[in-house]
């Protein structure tokens, strides 16, 4: 088996129909492929969708692997399928997106004749030839991190390897860890311009829809995760040249935490546990980076980076305020 895709579903029947069309193409483009579908505790219609397509094409129900569970999650449902898949090469996708399946074959056909360990494609960054392979280190430092785990291909054996696996339990920023450790496990990447994956903007998803204040605490309770595990990804390469590129990549969701908790105008007491309990560092030294250096980052990294100024936009609530300028 050359490439396993890992599809989580919940509550997704609507786009069942589609989803179908994608496993189509791109069984016919790509020779040894395998889908491992994840239905996570669907209420709706989606099991039934599911089992009519896998029944009404049986040339495609050979290569596809449905898994029912209980609602878990899709970091679980992903993990869950990580354990069944055999290709060589790994990929994510979600049911509700759309991948073109012949200029992905074409890739697919470079990785495996460079045996490069990963694959990023959609890159919005300027790439010599419209594809090329470098070397980790040079990879996280000339280009910017993208935390989406459908935007790359893994080599299966060293997920395995390395036991990698998603953070259970994490509703939201749970793409980036992953990608993170597996990258830094990684020795040879490919990157490709090629617009491969198209990103539908679900407004049901977790990231777009409107969020209640129990879903609000959940979300900066994963923002708090993600920032602790960028930290131990970045103290585990102490040593190496990517060192300080990680901790602009911690700094940044340090950002987004600070961002956010002004955004719901969480409590004085509160907002400054939070910052204890990630061990946040007030000198903020390695972002903005050249990824992301604009005005307005700047001017807020700058109050972030001063306590006393941090303090009094918490107690007067002055950021919804402060976002109009900046």
């Amino acid at each position: 088996m050359n490439l396993s895709f890992i599809i989580p579903i919940y509550n997704g029947g609507k786009f069942i129909e589609n989803l179908g069309r994608n496993i189509k193409n791109l069984y016919e483009a790509i020779e040894g492929v395998e889908f491992v579908i994840v239905n996570d505790g669907s209420t709706d219609d989606t099991s039934e969708k599911l089992h009519h397509f896998l029944n009404t094409h049986q040339e495609l129900a050979a290569c596809c692997r449905l898994i029912e569970c209980e609602n878990g999650g899709v970091s679980r449902a992903r993990n869950q399928a990580l354990d069944h898949v055999v290709g060589r090469y790994v990929m994510f996708m979600d049911h509700d997106d759309n991948i073109d399946a012949v200029k992905l074959a074409g890739l697919f056909n470079s990785i495996c004749v460079q045996d490069a360990d990963a694959l990023h494609f959609n890159c919005r960054y300027p790439v010599s030839n419209h594809n090329q392979t470098l070397d980790t280190d040079k990879f996280m430092l000339d280009f910017p991190f993208v935390s989406y785990v459908w935007s790359y291909i893994y080599k299966r054996s060293i997920i395995e390897n390395n036991r990698l696996r998603f953070t259970e339990g994490m509703k939201y920023l749970e793409d980036g860890l992953f990608v993170l450790a597996y990258l830094l496990q990684s020795n040879k990447i490919m990157v490709s311009d090629e617009q491969v994956y198209d990103y539908v903007d679900n407004p049901d998803s977790a990231m777009r829809a409107q969020r209640n204040r129990a879903q609000n605490q959940k979300f900066l309770d994963d923002v708090a995760l993600a920032v602790k595990g960028y930290t131990k990804l970045a103290e585990s390469r102490r040593d190496s040249a990517v060192y300080n590129r990680l901790k602009e990549i911690r700094d940044s969701f340090s950002f987004i935490y600070i961002v956010n908790m002004l955004k719901l105008k969480v409590g004085k007491q509160e907002f400054f546990s939070r910052l204890q309990d990630v061990d946040y560092d007030f000198k903020m030294a390695n972002y903005p980076s050249k990824f992301n250096n604009r005005m307005p980052v700047r001017m807020l990294c700058s109050l972030f980076r001063n306590k006393s100024l941090l303090n009094l936009t918490v107690e007067t609530g002055a950021f919804n305020l402060l976002r109009k300028f900046v």
